[in-house]
């Protein structure tokens, strides 16, 4: 079982709760995580400048990124519960529905 972190120095971390909360994988994002899901083994974060990271959870590699947002973070996130979308909202004042496939 592990916990993920994303903070402000533009870590990603993912903690090993078995193994007496250990980091078992760091992750680099390009500015401070201000949103984090979980999808499948991803982990999904939007950052500060208006871009969303995804990481593939057992390797910590940075598998693609794009920006969503204008203007600033991205500060909101959720997948629908069929976890066919990711809907995000931020700083510009605009939500976009991005398509899993």
């Amino acid at each position: 079982m592990s916990v993920f972190t994303g903070s402000a120095d533009r870590s990603i971390k993912k903690i090993d709760l078995v193994r007496g909360y250990k980091i078992s994988s760091q992750m680099k994002a390009t500015e401070a995580v201000y949103e984090m899901v979980q999808v499948f083994n991803l982990t999904v974060a939007g950052c500060g400048d208006g871009t969303i990271l995804t990481f593939d959870n057992d390797t910590g590699e940075c598998l693609y990124g794009f920006g969503v947002m204008s203007k600033g973070a991205v500060r909101c996130m959720k997948v629908t519960d069929d976890c066919s979308k990711l809907i995000c909202a931020g700083d510009d004042n605009n939500a976009m529905v991005l398509k899993f496939s």
